[in-house]
């Protein structure tokens, strides 16, 4: 889709008022110069409550939105991090008893679901019956996710590695205390071969553990506690013969006043109108989307918001109200999609270097990766000069 839409930009035109390119796609594009500032565009309002204000406000660059998300299409919708417990689990090790709440659910409500609670559990049910000294497939597991799990933890915490700055242009700020806590806690529990995590570190089914083949089966079967994956892999539980549960993504603390989701860079798409658009074209191009967002959320969002995640797959009432916290704050990471540096697989390479290493790795990494911010920084500043 890039392609097409530079190729398109290069003559000046194209057979299409809007476009949905992924979220890395959309960026590239963005610093081409390629794509209108959604909030110029006179005709729509992206405040509106079919467009994603979590969303717009971290990718918002000094106060302009060159890409959005919202209720139109499901893709984006997939793309968002939930977690997963299997109720006969907790239910059987007195999980939630234990922390004197009557369920999971409640936990969340009263703001004591964190990621401490998660970890601990996690370790709570962890059973080594392969008698191999580390959690691997063959015991019973308490929590699995992709490599990619100290930025899905981090995003849970409401941190990102790049924050619009005063000014609106993003600026580093995963170096904080409470960043650097998370990490270290985090690599703690990950790192211990007694904690019950697995890493579901394939996700093609090409080799290691593949989520689909392997991850999966182990929780329909029981012998998984937590399973922290997107909305998309939803639909393979469906047929689980046991019940399970859904959750958002674990606070840090029990300081932090609401719960976020991930969304991924590169599996979420977005709403982009090219430059190329003019004139009455524009002017078509914002009520369409408009119209489209408001019927989107009146209809297409009940469809597969209400009839598919919460009344076919999800098994009780609970779950589907978690659904609409885990919708509620849907927050990307611009360093993921913007791609600048290294600083993005420094991050979620934590996982697996050793504790207390993320300071130094940071500064490793932060040069290219200012760099390369900066660079993008000035593109935008020259193209909303020329506006």
């Amino acid at each position: 889709m890039y392609q097409r839409i530079i190729s398109d930009m290069a003559i000046g035109k194209g057979d299409y008022l809007f476009c949905m390119p992924a979220s890395t796609e959309a960026a590239m594009l963005s610093t081409e110069g390629v794509l209108l500032d959604l909030t110029t565009v006179e005709t729509l309002d992206i405040t509106k409550p079919w467009w994603s204000q979590s969303f717009n406000e971290k990718v918002s660059i000094a106060g302009s939105v060159y890409f959005t998300i919202g209720d139109i299409g499901y893709v984006n919708k997939n793309a968002t991090l939930f977690v997963a417990f299997n109720k006969a689990m907790v239910e059987e090790n007195h999980l939630a008893e234990d922390y004197g709440y009557a369920s999971l659910y409640e936990m969340v409500d009263e703001g004591a679901w964190t990621q401490d609670v998660m970890f601990a559990m996690s370790k709570a049910v962890y059973q080594d019956l392969n008698e191999n000294n580390k959690s691997d497939v063959g015991d019973i597991l308490g929590f699995a996710q992709q490599d990619g799990v100290i930025a899905c933890l981090l995003s849970g915490a409401g941190e990102t590695i790049a924050t619009p700055d005063a000014d609106g242009y993003p600026s580093l700020t995963i170096k904080n205390e409470r960043a650097i806590s998370l990490i270290s806690d985090a690599q703690e529990f990950l790192q211990n071969p007694q904690s019950g995590f697995i890493s579901a570190n394939d996700y093609f089914n090409v080799s290691g553990v593949p989520v689909s083949d392997v991850i999966v089966p182990e929780f329909k079967a029981d012998r998984l506690l937590f399973l922290m994956e997107a909305v998309l892999n939803l639909p393979l539980l469906r047929d689980m013969e046991n019940d399970f549960g859904v959750l958002p993504t674990p606070k840090y603390d029990k300081e932090q006043e609401e719960y976020f989701s991930r969304i991924g860079g590169w599996s979420c798409d977005t709403i982009c109108i090219p430059s190329f658009v003019e004139g009455e074209d524009l002017e078509v191009a914002g009520y369409v989307l408009d119209a489209l967002g408001a019927a989107s959320r009146a209809n297409l969002n009940y469809v597969y918001y209400e009839q598919t995640l919460q009344y076919q797959i999800s098994r009780d009432d609970e779950s589907m109200r978690m659904l609409d916290i885990i919708f509620e704050s849907r927050i990307p990471d611009m360093c993921e999609i913007y791609r600048w540096g290294t600083m993005y697989d420094t991050v979620i390479g934590m996982y697996k270097a050793g504790k207390d290493t993320f300071v130094s790795a940071y500064e490793k990494a932060e040069p290219g990766t200012i760099e390369e911010m900066e660079q993008t920084i000035e593109i935008f500043k020259s193209l909303q000069e020329n506006d």
